[in-house]
């Protein structure tokens, strides 16, 4: 509100006010209550008359202040807000016997007791000064005509109260500003929190980028993909960091509704107020929808003045809806819930899901005007992923430039770094042993991680933790939650939670620590207590540790139904063929149903068998493989780096096939348009190509600049240096 307002609206709830309460009605009601007594006090009546009298008063204190204007306009706007709250009624002023510093005083005692941040800033100094500017003419014109005055203030009242009573009546019972202002203050905290490490995740944020492809590839920054949108869908695959972003985003959102809460001139109902939940917190809700998802950010009682101002018509509110892939629920289930979506005018949601569940839920859901569907990009190496490390090694230097040095070392660390989690897990096992070789695999690097987690955090005198007894309860909690749990098709409807049985003292601070307890001591029966893995990375890797204890044909009668167009299972299958000691035999028990008889549904079963046993290629040597199971993985490799090159790239360990593989890249190049070129070039470096095969590529590389966009030629030509490896390269690059 302007100056010219917050006067206006301070001398009219001033007088308003002296024939009763107004409540807690905030600048928007004094808006409209300005409006309904200019419309009913007309220009010669005692009250109007009053107001002018008051109001000239509080602009002659105004211009007086010697603090910055803005200041001035805040101390006005919390004066405004005092008044309402507290009062200034007429039978208060007489008893003070019309003393201007004691009726003032009778606001200022009521919110100096209820608001614990009273005299933090000067405005709250400028709005006592206000208050009683207000009063001093206040009282000096009713202690001369009191009478007449408040005889035609209780007249008008009704007429004017009227007016305003339909927008009043709407903030009954819903949060005021200090309601919403301990709620953001808490919530800021919580959504600032990691499970890995005391640090705090807004002090190891590297920029991410969303990936938009609605017809040409576009990428923004995460900050700025939610702008004009009523929807976002970040899509990621396995620690690619969607909850991260998610909490990022409604911790955003908090401290900037707190810093506009924190501005009385501010009107709260104009404020964007964040929620986050999870859609398996949401799926559990019985009202579904909108109230359901409401609900689920909001559980406890004390947050009901919270859920009702957010539900209320007209509500901005930002809701993130977090992890779809985890909803433990049937697909008809999850899209009755996306129905309701993006919510009523005001709403903005944010959903996160992997990519194979957010198909499989939301198949016809295409970007537009109010929907952008965006794929989370790897950070950047090195210049994000060195920049992470030397964040979190703040105080040993030497710490995180030996973990920069041994990932620059190793291409198969490099190669998995940009993924947020992994890199996490791999500042914390530096962490934890400087000196140490970090795993290659995902299978070594998680189970080091959660062996890090059942040991961290103890005095040296808890009691010896048997790992190995710990890891397979960790393996028994996960396959017990899962093995049964599918829909009606039997597809896989993972739990969010799990039920488990209390296991001996000495291993259950440890096992807390993995999959920590989701009751409060005294709401469970202490024999069994519902946990929640800290990551569904770690819930897959066990359930995969698990199936690879099975015997081969039991193993692969396990994993066959869920190899299929089954999100929930898509990381473990080849987790647990890459992990099982008979692999060789599992992949031939699936491979019976792969077929040179193609028909499309064929087709669609061969690709996803093919990607399975190359995804188990990547956590696993040729070595570990027999004979036949080797031959055809390197076939496939050769045969798929055309279509998904990216998954043949992370089994470059397999060096007898890159040759091939290089060939295949080489013989699609030519007529290829730019963007394939791009994906295909892009990933040469990590195959080592020869010479020779560098020079087809870059040919190939400044061919297909002059079809690019134009703004994807500076992307394109920037693939030449990683295929300029000697000085002779660099000069005929130079010429060419």
């Amino acid at each position: 509100m302007r100056r010219s307002d917050l006067v206006v609206a301070l001398a009219t709830v001033t007088i308003s006010a002296l024939s009763g309460p107004l409540g807690p009605m905030g600048v928007a009601v004094a808006r409209e209550l300005v409006k309904a007594s200019n419309s009913v006090w007309d220009r010669t009546s005692p009250e109007r008359q009053l107001r002018n009298t008051v109001q000239a008063s509080i602009e002659a204190w105004a211009k007086g202040e010697k603090v910055p204007a803005d200041i001035v306009d805040r101390g006005l706007g919390w004066a405004v807000e005092y008044v309402q709250a507290a009062g200034g009624q007429y039978g208060l002023i007489a008893e003070a016997d019309f003393d201007p510093s004691r009726a003032a005083a009778s606001v200022l005692d009521h919110v100096k007791g209820t608001d614990r941040y009273w005299g933090t800033e000067l405005e709250y100094a400028v709005a006592e000064r206000a208050v009683g500017a207000t009063y001093q003419a206040l009282c000096a014109r009713l202690k001369t005509e009191g009478g007449l005055v408040l005889a035609a203030v209780q007249a008008s009242r009704n007429a004017v109260l009227a007016s305003v009573a339909q927008l009043h009546d709407g903030l009954l019972g819903v949060a005021d500003r200090s309601d919403l202002c301990r709620y953001l203050r808490a919530k800021i905290v919580d959504w600032d929190y990691s499970p890995w490490t005391l640090r705090s995740p807004a002090l190891l944020e590297r920029d991410l980028q969303l990936d938009t492809r609605d017809g040409q590839p576009e990428r923004v920054a995460a900050a700025e993909a939610l702008a004009g949108r009523g929807l976002l869908v970040v899509l990621g695959g396995p620690g690619s960091g969607k909850t991260w972003l998610g909490q990022r985003y409604a911790r955003e959102a908090a401290q900037a509704a707190l810093a506009e809460l924190e501005d009385p001139r501010v009107d709260p109902a104009l404020v964007e107020i964040p929620l986050l939940t999870s859609w398996a917190g949401w799926a559990l809700q019985p009202s579904g929808g909108v109230d359901g998802l409401v609900s689920a950010a909001l559980p406890a009682t004390s947050e009901e003045r919270i859920r009702r101002f957010v539900l209320r018509p007209g509500a901005r509110v930002l809701a993130v809806a977090d992890s779809l892939d985890e909803a433990g629920v049937g697909e008809n289930r999850a899209r009755t819930l996306l129905r309701s979506l993006p919510g009523p005018v005001g709403w903005r949601v944010v959903v996160t899901s992997r990519p194979e569940a957010w198909h499989t839920t939301a198949p016809g859901l295409r970007p537009n005007e109010g929907v952008r569907i965006g794929t989370l990009v790897d950070l950047s190496y090195p210049e994000d992923v060195d920049g992470y490390i030397r964040q979190w090694f703040t105080g040993e230097p030497v710490d995180a430039e030996r973990l920069i040095k041994q990932i620059a070392n190793r291409p198969e660390l490099r190669s998995t770094a940009t993924v947020p989690l992994l890199l996490t897990f791999y500042c914390m096992l530096t962490e934890q042993d400087p000196g140490q070789d970090l795993p290659w695999t995902r299978r070594g690097l998680y189970r080091a991680i959660i062996d890090r987690l059942l040991t961290g955090g103890w005095s040296v005198d808890e009691p010896e933790r048997d790992l190995e007894e710990c890891r397979t309860i960790l393996q028994d909690w996960a396959w017990g939650a899962v093995a049964e749990a599918v829909t009606a098709v039997g597809l896989g409807a993972w739990p969010n939670t799990i039920t488990t049985e209390k296991t001996r003292s000495n291993l259950e601070r440890g096992l807390d620590h993995v999959a920590p307890k989701q009751q409060h001591s005294t709401m469970y029966d202490r024999t069994h207590v519902q946990r929640r893995f800290v990551h569904r990375a770690l819930v897959e890797h066990s359930v995969a540790e698990k199936i690879a204890t099975f015997p081969a044909a039991k193993a692969a009668e396990a994993l066959l139904p869920h190899v299929w167009f089954d999100p929930d299972w898509a990381a473990t299958v080849p987790m647990a063929i890459a992990a099982h000691p008979e692999r060789d035999t599992v992949v031939k028990l699936l491979w019976a149903h792969h077929s040179t008889t193609l028909t499309p549904a064929q087709e669609a079963v061969n690709t996803r068998l093919e990607d399975v046993l190359l995804e188990a290629a990547t956590q696993t040597l040729p070595e570990d493989w027999g004979e036949a199971g080797r031959s055809l993985i390197h076939d496939l490799r050769a045969v798929a780096i055309v279509r998904d090159p990216q998954i043949v790239v992370r089994s470059a360990r397999w060096t007898s096939s890159n040759p091939q593989a290089i060939h295949a890249i080489l013989d699609a190049l030519p007529g290829a348009n730019w963007r394939v070129v791009g994906g295909l070039v892009g990933v040469l470096p990590a195959l080592e190509p020869t010479e020779v095969e560098r020079v087809v590529a870059r040919d190939a590389i400044l061919a297909a600049v002059p079809g690019a966009d134009p703004f994807a030629v500076g992307g394109v030509v920037g693939m030449l240096p990683a295929l300029v490896v000697t000085e002779v390269e660099r000069a005929v690059a130079r010429d060419a």
